[in-house]
């Protein structure tokens, strides 16, 4: 006990120094280091065709941005002309579909506060993440995006407040709604921004501003559109986004297009229904229904046959930018295709070149990215049973569903890509099975490792299929002219297909086409300028897994034991610190009793309650005492 209060005695002295010395050793000391946040972001690209997609992170600048009253300033610059669209939960923020070279764009606080608070919010569907996905056409394209603190100052001409505009044919100019705005933002709770229309036809009205997407709406008569929720946001950031043409505050372009007739378009806020009173009627309808329905199907007649879908088809007319659509490809692919043995034709018309994918959790399942017009496609039993049974499973990243993603060039193109049953035979011309090839410089042809792969599916948890070279080649595998799969290969580096990169290389075998109709079989191709040497394929057992198991299962069991003789040992400490302090408190009580019977008996002896014995003491001349 003496040694732990001498340590708590030392742990205290030490505190009291500390807390005396820090403030006078603050104010002495140097200022501490300021945080420096980032002023700006730059994406660059270099000779880039296709499409590139960064995470788009504006937290730090739009927060430096607000502390110093500033804008942020987007500058693109290309070489060619590029689209770019920014993305939240699979919704487009702001986008420019029409190609172009250069553009400046200016970002007021509504802006700012939106990448700093509800930019890395929870997404329903779609990542989390805020992003910026670039286009490019088909030539080499490089340049920047480059996010940046801005002194820009905008201007607020306080114009004419737009409650209602009349029109003719066609009405395209800047208007304000400052007041409308302010007061639907101010109760967006409790009160909703409408238009309404008074017109004979159907008319497109069109929210834009400095040469950005415009929101399209087709509007009918007595039909309101509601500006809430991410819409209202939306249109709130429109009127604080400026440009050097546009630098107004508080004003957006409106464009109506109502061609053979007159009409007008008017704004006003209104309040809400009572949100209580329709909560409370939507309460009782759904008890009402769960009552009702049990008995009414129990006495209903038994239920038609479920027809599945057979066919699919996405379309696009006059389309410039991209499109992408959810592919629920189940129904086309249901068990019955697969019994009846029937395969899926993907069939791709276009008027223009243009380019596809088609992806899950982000990666890339199925593309081309070379302009083409036209391609017919036919997938085979392990497409149809991905596309039954996995295509829809969760993403640790990205969103669940698969989507098919089409991207065109800067003419209108209109064309269709289509899902369908099909008869088609697949030649199966069993080939010599190939585990080596010699190459020379280049090597490209059509290939078959089926008894290799059958080898690998059978037990793909302990067998994996490999590739080694002799020497650094840049290796595609690929199919029918889709996008093939580019490894560069280095001397004694095994190439592993496993997992989702064997699933694909077996898919491989299974995609046709009319001029590659060969089942079991893919194309290589080996490019190795001024060398000559071989690639080899094989299967290998992966190490014991049993003798895994029991090496990880002796580290679990070490563990757990160092665990228990850890809490052991924490115990004894506790066990022993009680122990302490109880005998503590009984020394004190021994301690504290002795003391208060002194006491007692020395106050008895002072008011003379104790028979003390008598004596007395003569002194004598000389000194001495008699008793």
């Amino acid at each position: 006990m003496k040694y732990k209060d001498l340590i708590s005695y030392l742990l205290y002295l030490t505190m009291v120094l500390i807390s005396s010395v820090t403030p006078s050793a603050i104010k002495k000391s140097a200022l501490l280091p300021e945080i420096h946040r980032i002023k700006s972001l730059k994406f660059e690209f270099t000779d880039s065709i296709g499409s590139i997609e960064w995470d788009l992170d504006l937290a730090q600048v739009a927060e430096k941005a607000l502390e110093s009253q500033s804008l942020i300033k987007l500058d693109i610059h290309a070489t060619e002309p590029i689209r770019f669209a920014i993305k939240k939960c699979m919704n487009i923020v702001l986008s420019k579909s029409s190609g172009f070279y250069s553009n400046t764009l200016y970002l007021d606080v509504p802006w700012l506060e939106f990448f700093l608070n509800e930019a890395n919010k929870p997404c329903l569907i779609g990542p989390h993440e805020l992003s910026l996905e670039v286009h490019f056409g088909f030539k080499g394209t490089s340049g920047y995006f480059s996010f940046s603190e801005s002194t820009f100052t905008s201007q607020h001409h306080s114009p004419k407040q737009t409650t209602s505009i009349q029109f003719t044919n066609l009405y395209s100019g800047m208007i304000s709604m400052e007041k409308l705005l302010r007061k639907a933002l101010a109760h967006r709770r409790t009160s909703t921004l409408i238009a309404i229309l008074d017109v004979s036809e159907t008319v497109e009205v069109r929210f834009g501003k400095c040469g950005v997407d415009q929101r399209i709406f087709d509007m009918k008569k007595d039909t309101p559109l509601l500006f809430r929720g991410e819409l209202l946001d939306h249109f709130n950031r429109l009127n604080f986004l400026y440009c050097d043409a546009e630098p107004w505050k508080w004003m957006f372009n409106l464009t109506i297009s109502s061609p053979n007739s007159t009409g007008f378009i008017a704004f006003d806020v209104v309040k809400n229904k009572n949100p209580h009173l329709i909560s409370y009627l939507l309460y009782v309808t759904m008890v009402l229904i769960s009552s009702v329905t049990p008995s009414a199907i129990k006495k209903s007649a038994p239920l038609p046959e479920i027809h599945h879908i057979k066919s699919l088809k996405f379309e696009f007319i006059n389309s410039i930018g991209s499109i992408e659509w959810d592919l629920d490809l189940a129904q086309v692919a249901n068990n019955g295709t697969l019994e009846s043995k029937s395969l899926i034709k993907l069939d791709i018309h276009a008027t223009e070149p243009i380019r596809f994918a088609i992806k899950k959790c982000r990666n890339i399942v199925l593309s081309k990215s070379s302009g083409f017009y036209n391609n017919t496609l036919y997938l085979d039993a392990p497409w149809l049973e991905f596309f039954l049974k996995k295509a829809n499973k969760p993403c640790l990243k990205g969103p669940h569903e698969l989507s098919l993603e089409v991207n065109f060039g800067y003419k209108g193109t209109s064309g269709y890509f289509s899902f369908s049953e099909s008869t088609f035979t697949p030649h199966d011309p069993s080939p010599k099975q190939n585990t080596s090839i010699q190459f020379t410089n280049l090597y490209s042809g059509m290939i078959s490792m089926e008894r290799l792969l059958r080898k690998a599916f059978i037990d793909r948890r302990t067998n994996t299929l490999i590739a080694i070279v002799s020497e650094t080649v840049e290796v595609r595998f690929g199919k029918c002219g889709v996008d093939q799969r580019i490894f560069d290969m280095k001397k004694d580096t095994s190439l592993l297909f496993r997992g989702k990169l064997l699933d694909h290389f077996n898919r491989l075998n299974f995609l046709y086409c009319d001029a590659e109709p060969w089942k079991w079989m893919f194309n290589l191709t080996i490019s190795s300028p001024n060398s000559t040497g071989f690639i080899a394929f094989d299967v290998v057992k992966n190490k014991n897994p049993r003798e895994n198991f029991i090496l990880v299962l002796a580290v679990l069991i070490l563990l757990v034991l160092l665990l228990i003789l850890v809490w052991c040992f924490v115990v004894l400490l506790l066990l022993q610190a009680i122990n302490d302090s109880m005998r503590m408190k009984a020394a004190a009580k021994i301690f504290h009793q002795q003391k208060d019977s002194a006491f007692e008996r020395e106050l008895q002896a002072i008011n003379g309650l104790v028979d003390l014995p008598r004596t007395s003491t003569t002194l004598s001349m000389d000194g001495t005492g008699k008793e």
